[in-house]
């Protein structure tokens, strides 16, 4: 039996706008290729990503590409002030830089963390209260 997929593919297009955007901010100019909510166990899914490779100058590294190195996906009900309910989610995602030495040894360390609130409302996909710690 497979988990119910919480998130909509436009919430994941706004989620992967708001990381991208802080990746170049902070000087990592790599496309973030793929970002999908993947299931995690039976009873929870969470947030998968990485970029395309890229390289430094000079090159210190076989390959680099930033990944998630953990996230989670937590379902609330809250109600809003029109008294009805509305289900949010809240995400948290560690965004973390991996890369391959030249003896293809494997390692990596955390970029920041992402947290943000997501939810549909009026037929409409929001994202909001949008954090980058780190």
């Amino acid at each position: 039996m497979s988990v119910e997929r919480k998130l909509s593919q436009e919430h994941i297009n706004l989620i992967k706008s708001a990381i991208q955007g802080q990746l170049t901010k902070r000087g990592f100019h790599a496309v973030i290729t793929e970002m999908e909510e993947v299931e995690v166990s039976t009873q929870r899914t969470s947030i998968q990503f990485e970029t395309a490779p890229f390289q430094t100058t000079p090159v210190i590294f076989k390959s680099i590409k930033v990944t998630n190195f953990n996230s989670s996906i937590r379902t609330e009900t809250i109600t809003n002030k029109q008294e009805e309910e509305i289900e949010i989610q809240k995400i948290w995602i560690s965004v973390h830089v991996s890369y391959e030495n030249f003896d293809s040894g494997h390692n990596g360390t955390k970029l920041f963390d992402f947290s943000c609130t997501a939810y549909n409302l009026d037929g409409k996909s929001h994202v909001q209260e949008i954090n980058f710690n780190g």
